[in-house]
């Protein structure tokens, strides 16, 4: 049983997820009033709101467009598009924030986990052996 833990105010919270248990969850970014979770184990993204309340999920197992084998690290773009790193698959995918798919790496990444902008809004991938930058 996977418990979130948010900060705010300088005290932790933690709250558990209701019916959308998480399974290895590997990253999570704040959204105005939500967090978009990785979730590994179940190769999906999932939405919740600042109590923890469960909103909505997207991807799942598979090799096609808007699917993953093993999301990882993920980001938002200077346009709020979210960039997922979808590890097995090797690629990085993108999508709208209520989770369209929109968009994916047309360069084979070997493993791709971690992902982060630069100042100047180069994004950089990292994998186990290379980072590549993006412009």
């Amino acid at each position: 049983d996977t418990s979130v833990i948010t900060c705010r105010r300088n005290y932790f919270h933690t709250w558990r997820q209701g019916s959308e248990k998480l399974n290895k969850p590997t990253s999570c970014i704040p959204f105005k009033n939500e967090f978009l979770v990785t979730d590994s184990g179940n190769n999906c993204v999932k939405v919740f709101d600042q109590s923890g309340t469960f909103l909505h999920k997207f991807g799942k197992k598979g090799k096609q467009d808007g699917q993953f084998n093993w999301p990882s690290g993920k980001l938002l773009d200077n346009c709020n598009n979210l960039l997922v790193s979808d590890t097995n698959n090797h690629r990085v995918q993108q999508f709208s924030l209520d989770g369209r798919f929109s968009g994916k790496t047309i360069t084979v990444l070997t493993n791709p986990t971690g992902i982060a902008r630069e100042p100047d809004g180069c994004i950089l991938i990292a994998t186990r052996k290379t980072v590549y930058i993006l412009k």
